[in-house]
């Protein structure tokens, strides 16, 4: 219901429903603020969405002291501090009209989603004496905004899980008050320089999960005697730990906490830290150091000049090897010149020739254009280091497929890419026609590719592939620029594809409810027909028999699967059904019992189970404890599960976060048959009791040869046309995909 509003004051004092007041609440005759004030807060109601949170009960009264989150002194906004349960329903961005809260003291907003680039105009807030901004999304890679340097009167700032992508700041001198600093989860790049020890006031740090922060990290802040908390971990800094942190003792008589893990502290302790006494608590955490063995120090005093336009670092000295500059140039830039320093440059690190005592090396960056700006890694024995099979440029990207290859960056890899408690390696990224950065936490098992490269690999550290999943058709048609940047920046591939995808009425649409089979002569070898049929949940075309030349079937009917009484016999095997509401909440969409598994395909679904409603007696799970199992012809794989964000099971469930999981798989790992896939959940780190939430048994088809082995089918130069397809009036073609094993459609012919 909107209400009207007459002439009469009373009317006007009367707290409404904010969606139908708070068009005119800054024109009330009672108004109790600043008109500008009361302007900002109804442009931030709908540029945050305002409505959709709870926040909207008490939005829209005349007497803004009454809003929540809102607090007024002599008539202007002093403070804008909003809980979490309200805040975490934002989604939107500031505009230039909040610039106008000039007496603003305090803005904390917390896990909000942000739809633009953060603003710059703090220096018109210059009172603010906290600013808080997190966010649980941000749908733009932000740059640190340096406006905020003008707060003097600032003391606490935090800005966690943004996507700011800039190089460490070095502003601290200019914020005398600062007392916490918390730049968490963010790109930051480059050395945390001196200026930050400045901070005499700060009780506080927290630049954690900053991974491409790098080098030395600036101890001397802990001579701080306020300072009780310092957490930087699963960063990149390197060096020795001072013997003034190792030396707990003395430092007991505040209470701190120190949390350094995840980093590459050459002499870290096997254990971490922890003394208490009646005058306080010292905690050093220093656990899943990486390179702290076979360092020493440089033979050549070496010192960097540095232009604009990149970053780099002198890594920590490892026994027999050259002292090295790992150099990573901005986005688009790529480096010029090194002078000043005898050495190589390859694969983006300047290796230093020993026989010189000091030098001076001038790095500076020149712009460049497309694969210019791509650094070469090389690789191993004839095997590329960096590999993007999908897209291909000889075969259009089509149907939902998995952007992947592999990425061996040994030099690179020693340094930054880094383990969390749970294995996870340091972040890849990928972009789309010059578009925003998708950053991803993990690599897949290629043990094709580490054979033929035939290198000696480490326990946990054997994993090469990546692999994205996409539906291509949210891409036009037409060429398109993939680029890969590995874990700390670094840009290593290029590649141009095509997309094509069939249209319906005029658009590209998810083809659904269309079931088409036809047979190919002469495939996969010669004399053998194999048929092949509509795979909607990949969008394409995927072989599901092949008969030979006497039209015998040659597809296998063999259950591979262990009985259930063998798959559940053992303790941590459990089989638990599990709903929300009347939703399953674990979903395997692929494989299924009604389409055929064959050629390289997803893995997928979604898992959206919580502690109440897998198990009813509140068991805990830790958080990546979530996984499939697979039949290997009579043995199993169980496999962890990644998630990504799928928008339609968050709206389903009216969940957040990350709910999807997909799997790179190729059916050729599975003897044809039948197998089972099931869907779990582990109970407890040690005990490793296993959840089964749900199992699909699925039929496997991989083509034969003429010996009846199964086989990767290289080529067939045969274009494939079917009619009336996806609708009568189109014909589409069909190409084989030797990436994916299947049949792609690249294009359409209406009638």
């Amino acid at each position: 219901m909107r209400f009207v509003f007459g002439l009469l004051a009373i009317l006007f004092a009367q707290l409404v429903s904010a969606n139908s007041a708070i068009d005119s609440v800054c024109e009330h005759s009672d108004l109790n603020i600043d008109r500008g004030d009361c302007r900002a807060l109804v442009d931030f109601y709908y540029s945050f969405n305002v409505s959709a949170t709870d926040l909207e009960d008490s939005w829209g009264s005349a007497d803004v002291s009454r809003w929540k989150g809102i607090k007024i002194e002599a008539n202007r906004v002093h403070a804008i501090n909003l809980p979490t349960s309200e805040s975490e329903s934002l989604s939107g961005e500031f505009l230039e009209s909040f610039k106008n809260l000039s007496e603003l003291r305090e803005l904390n907003i917390r896990g909000a989603i942000y739809r633009a680039a953060l603003p710059d105009f703090w220096s018109y807030l210059e009172n603010l004496e906290t600013l808080m901004l997190t966010a649980r999304k941000s749908d733009v890679v932000n740059t640190f905004p340096e406006s905020i340097q003008s707060l003097k009167r600032l003391k606490i700032l935090e800005l966690g899980n943004l996507k700011i992508r800039s190089r460490f700041p070095t502003i601290w001198g200019g914020l005398p008050n600062l007392e916490q600093l918390r730049l968490h989860s963010n790109l930051f790049y480059g050395e945390v320089d001196s200026s930050i020890v400045e901070l005499k006031k700060l009780n506080r740090l927290v630049l954690s999960r900053n991974k491409f922060l790098w080098g030395e990290f600036p101890f001397e802040i802990l001579k701080n005697d306020l300072i009780e908390g310092v957490f930087v971990f699963e960063s990149g800094f390197w060096g020795e730990i001072p013997e003034f942190v190792l030396d707990g003792e003395s430092r007991v008589s505040s209470r701190s906490y120190v949390a350094i893990n995840n980093n590459h502290f050459s002499n870290a302790p096997e254990e971490n830290i922890s003394i208490q006494s009646e005058e306080g608590r010292y905690f050093l955490d220093v656990f899943w150091q990486s390179l702290s063995e076979n360092q020493e120090d440089h033979a050549v005093n070496i010192e960097i000049e540095l232009g604009e336009n990149g970053s780099v670092a002198l890594a920590p000295k490892i026994v027999g090897e050259r002292s090295k500059i790992f150099i990573v140039p901005d986005e688009g830039y790529k480096a010029n010149a090194i002078m000043g320093c005898k050495g190589e440059l390859l694969n983006g690190v300047f290796s230093i020739d020993p026989n010189q005592t000091n030098c001076v090396a001038e790095i500076s960056f020149s712009r460049c254009q497309g694969e210019d700006c791509v650094v070469d890694l090389g690789a191993t024995n004839n095997i590329s280091n960096i590999s993007v099979e999908s897209p291909s440029s000889k075969f259009p990207l089509s149907g939902v497929a998995q952007l992947r290859g592999w990425m061996n960056t040994p030099d690179w890899d020693n340094k930054f890419n880094q383990f969390g408690y749970f294995g996870e390696r340091a972040t890849f990224s990928i972009s789309i026609d010059g578009g925003e950065r998708q950053y991803y936490s993990h690599l897949d098992s290629r043990s094709d590719v580490r054979d033929a490269m035939g290198e000696q690999w480490e326990v946990g550290k054997q994993d090469l592939g990546w692999s994205v999943p996409v539906y291509s058709g949210n891409l036009d048609n037409g060429l398109h620029t993939i680029d890969i940047f590995n874990a700390i920046g670094l840009h290593v591939a290029s590649r141009v594809f095509q997309v094509f995808n069939p249209k319906t009425n005029g658009k590209v649409e998810y083809i659904h409810n269309v079931e088409r089979a036809l047979s190919i002569e002469n495939f996969p070898v010669l004399g053998h027909t194999s048929e092949i049929a509509f795979n909607i949940a990949e969008q394409k075309f995927s072989v599901i028999n092949q008969f030979d030349g006497s039209g015998n079937s040659l597809r296998s009917e063999e259950r591979h699967s262990r009985s259930e009484e063998e798959r559940y016999s053992n303790s941590y095997l459990r089989q638990k059904s599990s709903r929300a509401g009347d939703r399953q909440v674990a979903n395997i969409e692929n494989p299924s019992k009604g389409m055929i598994l064959s050629g390289v395909q997803s893995l997928r679904g979604w898992f959206v189970g919580t502690v109440e409603n897998i198990v009813q007696d509140n068991r805990y799970f830790y958080y990546s404890g979530k996984s499939i199992e697979v039949d290997l012809g009579g043995d199993s794989q169980i496999l962890p599960l990644h998630f990504h964000e799928r928008k339609d099971v968050n709206d389903a469930f009216s969940a957040k976060g990350s709910n999807g999981w997909s799997i790179l798989w190729y059916s050729g790992l599975l003897k044809n048959g039948w197998h089972t896939i099931d869907i779990g959940a582990y109970e407890y780190a040690y005990t490793r009791t296993r959840y089964v939430i749900q199992e699909v048994d699925f039929l496997s088809f991989t083509p034969l040869n003429e010996n009846g082995e199964q086989f990767y089918v290289r080529s067939y130069d045969r274009d494939v046309l079917v009619e009336d397809f996806p609708y009568q009036g189109s014909d589409v073609t069909l190409r084989f995909d030797p990436a994916g094993q299947n049949f792609v459609i690249v294009d359409q012919i209406i009638h």
